[in-house]
């Protein structure tokens, strides 16, 4: 699903109008379809002015929690969605407790002392300018990254048994 989908939406389940959507291509889906913490293509460094070329939101407000500098906090999208890295006082935060960290901090918030429970789609589609179609669930889009690195890991095997048969003829 994550390998033909465009845009990715980070909304709030107990809010729904309150979103913020990717644009068609940009790097936050690229970072979903490699599972991969969103912002980790773009690199350390994301200017509110930047994010609003990469987002759009129910309200232009949200894009500036978007923003962030030096950041660091990057790794599997299972655990870490998003996150502003040091500053965690502005911006938006998606962690969980990574069990091979030696200290892992859990948190979901649009800003500091405004936790939510979030949610990552991919694909959505304005129902106002587009065709509404299903949305994949987030376990699902880890379930299709988690089938693809399984068949990339088969091909490498099954090349490295072809290798050294040529090798030893």
């Amino acid at each position: 699903m994550a390998i033909h989908s465009t845009r990715v939406k980070i909304q709030d389940k107990s809010n729904p109008g309150r979103y913020l959507t990717s644009f068609y291509g940009s790097f936050p889906i690229n970072d979903v379809r490699n599972g991969r913490t969103i912002g980790e293509s773009h690199g350390p460094n994301l200017s509110e002015e930047e994010a609003k070329k990469v987002w759009y939101g129910s309200s232009s407000g949200l894009t500036k929690h978007l923003a962030y500098s030096d950041n660091d906090q990057f790794g599997c999208l299972e655990f870490n969605v998003y996150c502003t890295g040091n500053d965690l006082t502005n911006g938006l935060n998606w962690l969980k407790n990574d069990p091979d960290a030696e200290q892992g901090q859990e948190m979901c918030q649009w800003k500091e002392d405004e936790n939510a429970e979030l949610e990552l789609l991919i694909d959505y589609v304005n129902p106002e300018i587009e065709e509404v179609e299903k949305v994949p669930t987030i376990n699902e889009v880890f379930s299709e990254i988690s089938e693809e690195l399984q068949q990339r890991k088969a091909k490498r095997q099954l090349m490295s048994k072809y290798r050294s048969a040529i090798e030893k003829d």
